[in-house]
C-alpha cells in the first residue's frame, strides 16, 4: 500500500537503512516547508537530483563548497583545480556550435579573464567554423615562449612583431635574411 511518512520532529535519528521504492521520490523541504529538492531514479536506475525551484546544488565537504551548480544560465563553479582527461588518448572537445565576432560571447570557447564587457576579455574562440581566434585586452601583447630558451616572438597590440632571433624569408630562389643585432 502507498503511504507517506513525514518526520517533523527536530533531531530525529533513524537507525538502519532508509529505502524509497517503487519509483517514489525523497523530497527535501526548505526550512519554510516549500519543496526544494527531489531525489529519485529513472527507469534505468540513473539518479535524478532535481532542484524544483531552479536554485542549483552545492557539494560540500565539512561545510566548505567544493562544487556549486547553479541554474542553466549561471553554470558551475569549482572550488579547486579541475582535471579533464588525465589519462587516455581522447582530446578535450569543445562542441559549442555557435560562432560570433570577437566582441560577442558567441566567439569564446575558452575565456581566461572576464574584463567586464566582452571585447576586452582574454580568451580563445571562433568567429566561424574551421578558424581559431585569440583575443587579449587592449594595449597588451601576444607572447610566444620557447620553453627554457625564453621569449621567441612578441606581437604588440599595435601590430608590430619582435623576434628573439633571425628572420629568414625564402621565396623561390631569392632569400631575404634579417639578422638580429649582435
Amino acid at each position: 500500500s502507498d503511504s507517506t511518512v513525514v518526520i517533523t520532529a527536530p533531531n530525529t535519528t533513524i537507525s538502519g537503512n532508509v529505502e524509497v521504492r517503487s519509483g517514489n521520490k525523497l523530497i527535501l523541504q526548505r526550512p519554510n516547508n516549500a519543496i526544494a529538492t527531489e531525489i529519485s531514479t529513472d527507469v534505468n536506475g540513473t539518479m535524478i537530483l532535481d532542484s524544483l525551484n531552479s536554485e542549483g546544488f552545492k557539494l560540500q565537504n565539512n561545510g566548505t563548497d567544493l562544487l556549486e551548480i547553479g541554474n542553466v544560465s549561471t553554470g558551475a563553479t569549482f572550488a579547486g583545480n579541475v582535471t579533464v582527461g588525465s589519462t587516455g588518448a581522447a582530446p578535450l572537445l569543445f562542441s559549442k556550435s555557435t560562432y560570433g565576432d570577437m566582441d560577442t560571447d558567441a566567439f569564446y570557447r575558452i575565456k581566461f579573464q572576464d574584463q567586464g564587457g566582452v571585447h576586452n576579455d582574454v580568451g580563445i574562440g571562433q568567429t566561424a567554423t574551421g578558424n581559431l581566434g585569440f583575443n587579449i585586452t587592449a594595449g597588451k601583447d601576444f607572447l610566444f615562449n620557447g620553453g627554457t630558451d625564453g621569449n621567441a616572438l612578441t606581437l604588440t597590440a599595435g601590430g608590430n612583431a619582435t623576434f628573439a632571433g633571425n628572420v629568414n624569408i625564402g621565396v623561390n630562389k631569392y632569400n631575404l635574411t634579417v639578422n638580429a643585432p649582435t
